[in-house]
């Protein structure tokens, strides 16, 4: 049973449900002489909001358009939706990252979008629905995935038989870890290269390639590739060598 009386009196009611709780109670209290008196009472049962769980794909890059729905799918009205943004009001302080908007298709819809997603937008968004029950809230933890970018590299005119060169792949910007690969016209050079092709880490974010004496066999197109959760890069520059020049004979 959903209601009982206790033995001083008290009606409790348990797990009220609004269609079958609400209305009026009729309380009869009677004496041994049996006198009465009667007192009635209206009780309205009020719903508090549900938020429906809010999601959006299941990786966001940087540069990708994204909008968070919070749907009120149960509740009584009249109810108000607001976005928080790490705790703060969107729109209420200069805190707030920029290129947020929020549209409220209707009372129990609400719109937050993000035209162009950036690092700065990564956090906490709370949507937060109110009515005469009480405040509820959902929050969605949003993570930005920033791929990789190389920092353009080429080879020096002029290179000959016999010379050496080298180049460096840079990353200027991504989510670390990172994993850096070369590549010469579509294969990979971290097996099987030639012992005068030598690769080497700078550091978390650049490689370089150094080709201690050069030949004709050694002209193609190198490819550098940059790899982290979002996404994987490349950059390619061409490499031409020509033959050796040989000294000019002494004047006679």
């Amino acid at each position: 049973m959903d209601r009982r009386v206790e033995q001083d009196g008290t009606l409790v009611v348990e797990r009220v449900r609004k269609k079958v709780d609400a209305g009026v109670y009729t309380c009869t209290a009677t004496n041994k002489q049996g006198r009465s008196a009667t007192g009635s009472v209206r009780v309205e049962v009020l719903v508090p909001p549900k938020i429906s769980p809010i999601s959006v794909g299941e990786r966001v890059q940087a540069g990708e358009r994204v909008t968070l729905t919070c749907t009120v799918s149960l509740g009584d009205e009249p109810l108000s939706i607001t976005w928080l943004w790490h705790g703060t009001p969107i729109g209420s302080s200069n805190t707030n990252p920029g290129g947020l908007s929020v549209v409220n298709l209707n009372s129990y819809n609400s719109v937050l979008s993000i035209e162009l997603v950036g690092p700065q937008h990564a956090g906490d968004f709370t949507c937060v629905a109110t009515n005469a029950a009480a405040a509820t809230r959902y929050t969605y933890t949003l993570t930005v995935h920033v791929p990789p970018r190389i920092e353009p590299f080429s080879f020096q005119e002029g290179l000959s038989e016999g010379m050496r060169t080298r180049v460096i792949c840079g990353v200027n910007q991504g989510d670390l870890p990172l994993t850096l690969t070369w590549f010469k016209d579509g294969q990979s050079l971290s097996h099987g290269r030639s012992p005068d092709i030598q690769l080497k880490v700078i550091d978390q974010y650049s490689s370089v390639m150094v080709l201690a004496s050069l030949s004709a066999e050694h002209s193609g197109r190198y490819t550098c590739q940059a790899h982290n959760a979002a996404a994987a890069v490349r950059s390619s520059a061409t490499l031409s060598v020509h033959g050796k020049v040989e000294a000019p004979p002494p004047a006679p």
